[in-house]
């Protein structure tokens, strides 16, 4: 993800906002008794089992994370009738509840692969479609990295990394030396020998970014069914539509409700289930076919890969000398970016994440041994995080798969379904690049007239975007998918509805302190904040406001 500083700076505060928007549709299947509202404005099912609005759909989405948000977003821009069928009690409350908030460039992913391909496009698409949002320089700042050599092998390396970046389309990238490095970051450690400057990437609000997707899908029309979790998919060859199966929550105990179930209809899947995606495949490997039980294998295997961080309180943020301007990342490996230092947009200081395969896909604990290694590794990098606060942690878990390349396909059989699976770490990033990727294929399975490609962008100006050419070798790569050798039509969406400006975070961190529940306003609604460097960050920018910290070491990730 990258906005240059050019671009941010329309990024304002006068974004467009038209009144005569269609009713968004935000529904929520309630946990203990039906018509309670639920975190935003929210519309009850009463205790009925269908869609009190329209019970057939041309797209059903699974998991309404940061990518399953753009694809809805993206499908309803383009006419098409959407709902988004989410497991959890809020939007964003999955793997993108964990994420770093950074936007990448994807210089270190495989060449040629459909990820960087995705990762190009959407840079493409940034400034405008966060403009859309209304976010401004206060939600996103393009301030760049530093890919740092700290030993001599790794200053060896350094020019492969510039060489990564400009085959990847940066041609601003630089190589610095030792010197060079010291006057653009002065509160660095002295043990840097070098580094190749990125300045395409991103720190950004990572929980904003989702409630942007989501708010500019519901103003197109698409709905938002939480607590709703996808159980049971079956294909009726008859008429070529979906029944989706949506499991109500378990009631409490003692409840004279019964457990319920609910049936919708639609004409195409799909499967954004992040950690569950291969979970939801299997809904699709066995299917009803003319009465006749199809079995496909599942193309990827889930392994939740875990990333811990640490967050602290930098006492010197203000004195230029021993502040912190860039990113800071190590010399990325194949399996790794490695851990990185950097400031968020709060002020506070970030180490993280780790990464670390597991069994386990809701395990977020923390340990105390690797926030320990975490602070170390902060303080050898930046020495004057030596003695700051430790405001808390937390983990993410990245849907990790044996591939390295996206799983992004449409299914066989003309089935209408597309997988969306194994977005490990470039969510946040490659979002809107994926949901141009995903919106092509639905209009090449349900045709112009559900799904349309418009040739304007975000801001109804003629479509600028330029194709990147494959790599030669991309074919030989393992893990990177047949749909990375595939044409990849350019047609943004055109955007009827502009969203207000988002207030500045110092006036959303007043408001978080002053309400006390864990939600703010936006948009017109309420939402509940799901991410733990906005929680920690909207707790500690008020002052006096800090509170008890989020996610202490040993015990389970920062949740509301």
């Amino acid at each position: 993800m990258s906005i240059s500083l050019a671009s941010l700076r329309c990024i304002g505060a006068h974004a467009r906002y038209m009144t005569t928007k269609p009713q968004a549709q935000l529904f929520c299947e309630d946990r203990h008794e039906s018509g309670r509202r639920l975190g935003l404005r929210l519309y009850a099912q009463e205790g009925k089992n269908s869609c009190p609005s329209q019970e057939f759909y041309d797209v059903a989405i699974v998991g309404a994370g940061v990518v399953g948000l753009a694809v809805a977003r993206e499908a309803a821009c383009r006419g098409a009738r959407v709902v988004v069928f989410e497991r959890g009690d809020e939007i964003a409350s999955g793997a993108s509840s964990g994420n770093s908030g950074l936007g990448h460039t994807g210089y270190d992913a495989p060449r040629g692969s459909l990820e960087e391909r995705l990762l190009r496009h959407s840079i493409q698409r940034h400034a405008k479609l966060y403009k859309s949002f209304g976010l401004t320089t206060n939600h996103v700042r393009g301030c760049g990295s530093l890919v740092v050599a700290w030993d001599e092998k790794e200053l060896q390396h350094l020019g492969r990394v510039l060489e990564e970046n400009r085959a990847a389309g940066d041609a601003d990238v630089k190589l610095l030396t030792q010197d060079e490095l010291r006057v653009m970051e002065p509160a660095l450690s002295d043990r840097a020998l070098g580094a190749v400057l990125c300045p395409w990437e991103t720190v950004v609000e990572p929980w904003l970014l989702p409630v942007g997707y989501a708010q500019s899908a519901l103003m197109h029309g698409a709905e938002i069914k939480l607590q709703s979790e996808v159980v049971q998919t079956t294909l009726d060859r008859n008429d070529d539509m979906w029944t989706v199966t949506c499991a109500a929550p378990e009631p409490l105990p003692h409840s004279a409700v019964p457990p319920r179930t609910r049936h919708y209809r639609a004409r195409a899947i799909v499967n954004c289930g992040g950690l569950y995606g291969d979970v939801v495949e299997q809904y699709r490997a066995k299917h009803s076919s003319r009465g006749q039980d199809k079995v496909k294998p599942k193309r990827f295997t889930i392994t939740p890969r875990k990333g811990q961080f640490a967050v602290f309180k930098h006492s010197m943020q203000e004195q230029h000398a021993h502040d912190l301007h860039h990113i800071i990342e190590p010399v990325p490996t194949a399996f790794t970016k490695g851990v990185l230092v950097w400031k968020n947009l709060y002020g506070n200081i970030v180490v993280g994440p780790t990464a670390v395969d597991q069994a386990s896909r809701t395990d977020r604990t923390t340990d105390t041994d690797t926030i320990k290694s975490l602070r170390a590794w902060g303080e050898h990098v930046f020495p004057a995080l030596q003695g700051a606060e430790l405001i808390g942690t937390y983990s993410g878990l990245r849907p990790a798969t044996e591939h390295r390349d996206y799983q992004i396909y449409p299914a066989d059989d003309d089935m209408r379904w597309i997988t969306v699976g194994g977005i490990r770490s470039t969510g946040v990033s490659a979002a809107a690049g994926i949901a141009l990727h995903v919106a092509t294929l639905l209009h090449g399975m349900l045709g112009s007239n559900a799904v349309q490609l418009p040739e304007h962008t975000e801001d109804g100006t003629k479509s600028t975007l330029t194709a990147f050419p494959l790599h030669a070798t991309a074919s030989k790569l393992v893990g990177v998918s047949e749909a990375a050798r595939q044409p990849l039509p350019l047609t943004p969406s055109t955007v009827r509805w502009w969203h207000p400006a988002v207030p500045s975070l110092e006036t959303l961190a007043h408001e978080f302190q002053t309400r006390g529940d864990g939600k703010v306003e936006l948009y017109g609604r309420e939402w509940r904040v799901t991410h733990p460097l906005s929680i920690m960050g909207l707790k500690t920018m008020v002052p006096g406001s800090e509170g008890p910290g989020c996610g202490d070491v040993g015990t389970p990730g920062c949740h509301t």
